[in-house]
């Protein structure tokens, strides 16, 4: 059993990829297409009081701050 061919030609992907790329594009496509603005959100931490702080947590407080 012969199989069929129904695949475009080259020159009809071709005709068609131009047609469809010298259509506008619509405003509301672009708008969507584009980012509009990037946030970027930094949370600092509070840092704990000194005189509640373990004595490990002050060592690494300390290494953190490049205090011997």
């Amino acid at each position: 059993m012969p199989v069929e061919d129904d695949l475009p030609t080259l020159k009809e992907l071709l005709a068609e990829a131009k047609a469809l790329t010298a259509r506008p594009v619509p405003t509301v496509a672009a708008a969507v297409a584009a980012p509009v603005a990037i946030a970027r959100v930094e949370v600092e931490v509070a840092a704990k009081p000194i005189a509640e702080m373990t004595s490990q947590e002050l060592r690494w407080e300390c290494q953190k701050q490049d205090i011997a």
